[in-house]
């Protein structure tokens, strides 16, 4: 729900300023303005657009985050849609945020995993958990991997899609669905993919942010602390700890910002597609729709038959993460987020 905060002429005044001195100096190339600083005036109207923003959101209504999101999503689409081209020099905004998140993904699985498997305090009860979770992540994955097939296979999203379109996008992608697709086709065997998961050197895995090799090596540091002696494990595990919070602190910070990143990102995304590829990718956007709706359907579930967690409460427990993964596409991104609502809101 929006409210209204207590009237305030001056943020008022610089609400509505900033907002039509950054709409103008959109309205028209930078170049037009200030045709030897261009630069200048893509910086002064960004800067602007921003403070607007930040004013409503926090000093003209008052709403939740998850709505602030929403906003900041509806708002970048229609400010790409009417400004074309020139909206896109906001997307470091967007970079920036999601720089940010992934910034905090390495150091808090690192911590998390090994404050967590540390106080567990006993082998056997870790080998309970452990296998529960192993069988729940390849089934849910396997679930995930099916619909996803099913709805591909039947609904075929990309066919019928002009060549002007498919040049746009090979343009834009096209280098890193290459790698992809060329790391796929590489032949690499069940053993070689264990084998991989275990670090050559734990500092490296942690620099080139290999997440499996991640979280080998603090599941196996969590499994010694708890075979050391207390009074050597506890100062380890204190700091751990520590860490753990620290990084959910910065979290905390750094969510407070997404609906500017959000606003960024699908500002850039409209703005530099433009309505005409992204109505040839509607019928890709509706089948994936209609898939996440499916898994939606089924995880609520499966969370009510193992935890008794009512499906309602995990769907507003988890809406900030819902609305990030969204907005970035990027499940690294989204990851310390969902850690965030994990524990505060769950």
């Amino acid at each position: 729900m929006i409210k209204l905060k207590p009237f305030n002429v001056l943020h008022w005044v610089y609400f509505l300023l900033s907002t039509v001195i950054s709409l103008y100096l959109f309205s028209q190339p930078a170049t037009n303005v200030m045709a030897d600083w261009p630069g200048v005036v893509q910086f002064v109207r960004s800067a602007l657009l921003m403070f607007a923003l930040y004013l409503m959101f926090q000093k003209l209504f008052e709403m939740e985050l998850h709505t602030k999101i929403i906003l900041g999503m509806i708002l970048g689409g229609f400010a790409g849609f009417i400004y074309g081209n020139e909206i896109v020099e906001v997307k470091p905004v967007g970079t920036a945020f999601i720089r940010l998140i992934q910034m905090i993904v390495v150091p808090l699985v690192l911590a998390s995993l090994i404050s967590g498997t540390a106080s567990l305090g006993d082998i056997k009860k870790m080998k309970r958990i452990g296998s529960k979770t192993l069988v729940y992540y390849l089934c849910s994955t396997a679930v995930a991997i099916s619909i996803g097939l099913i709805f591909a296979n039947i609904f075929q999203p990309g066919s019928g899609m002009s060549p002007d379109v498919q040049a746009k996008l090979l343009e834009s992608y096209g280098g890193a669905a290459g790698e992809k697709v060329a790391a796929a086709q590489g032949s690499v065997s069940i053993v070689d993919t264990f084998l991989n998961m275990i670090p050559k050197n734990p500092v490296e895995a942690l620099a080139s942010a290999s997440m499996l090799q991640v979280i080998f090596f603090s599941i196996m540091t969590g499994i010694a602390l708890t075979i050391l002696p207390k009074d050597k494990a506890q100062p380890v595990i204190n700091f751990f700890d520590g860490l753990f919070e620290a990084m959910i602190k910065i979290v905390v910070i750094v969510i407070e910002i997404a609906p500017y990143g959000v606003f960024a990102l699908i500002a850039d995304a409209v703005g530099s597609f433009g309505l005409e590829i992204l109505a040839s990718l509607l019928k890709y956007t509706l089948v994936t729709a209609v898939a996440l709706f499916a898994v939606l359907m089924i995880y609520p579930f499966v969370v009510k038959l193992f935890s008794g967690m009512s499906p309602r409460m995990f769907m507003r427990g988890i809406r900030p993460a819902q609305l990030v993964a969204f907005s970035t596409s990027s499940s690294g991104a989204t990851l310390p987020v969902t850690m965030e609502c994990s524990e505060d809101n769950l």
